[in-house]
């Protein structure tokens, strides 16, 4: 073999590489780190982030032999523009609302309800003031029974890009 072919072979991987490096880092040059902090919140206690207030007011968790169900009323103000379901200026919290079961599945709502029933439009949401809503979740039983910790109504809610804080409050199921 010429000594040529031989200085192409051995350099052939040693290009490769550094064109794989500069590419990655083009690729993911704009790329954040998400982190989400999570916050135990209380019934009762008033919750007051930059864009949003909110209240846990009550909570129903009911257990049978197929499902797990849990009804969440919640009274919320969205008092800053909102950036749920990973959208830009995008007022609809109740997409950021979920019945977490640590370690294992996750149930969301169909939507925000009216405390006397019907779901709140996307009109309602929009509109400034303070709203009291229902957040009614079921899961399977199996689901519900293969969790790993207590649980929990979590509120996910956009803080700086790529940060959340994730406002929880445990639900106290009795078998």
């Amino acid at each position: 073999m010429k000594l040529r072919s031989k200085i192409v072979l051995l350099m052939t991987p040693g290009l490769l590489g550094v064109g794989f490096v500069v590419r990655y880092r083009m690729v993911n040059r704009n790329y954040h780190r998400q982190t989400v902090k999570e916050v135990i919140v209380k019934q009762g206690e008033l919750v007051k982030d930059k864009t949003v207030h909110f209240k846990i007011l009550s909570a129903e968790t009911k257990l049978t032999a197929t499902e797990a169900f849990a009804s969440v009323r919640i009274s919320v103000n969205q008092i800053g523009p909102g950036n749920y379901g990973f959208k830009h200026d995008y007022p609809y919290y109740d997409e950021n609302m979920w019945f977490n079961i640590p370690y294992g599945y996750y149930s969301v709502a169909k939507g925000a309800e009216k405390p006397h029933g019907g779901l709140l439009n996307m009109a309602e949401m929009e509109r400034p003031g303070t709203r009291m809503i229902v957040m009614n979740f079921r899961t399977p039983i199996d689901n519900y029974r293969g969790r790993n910790g207590t649980s929990r109504f979590s509120f996910l809610v956009p803080q700086d890009s790529n940060r959340f804080i994730k406002y929880s409050y445990l639900l106290n199921f009795e078998s």
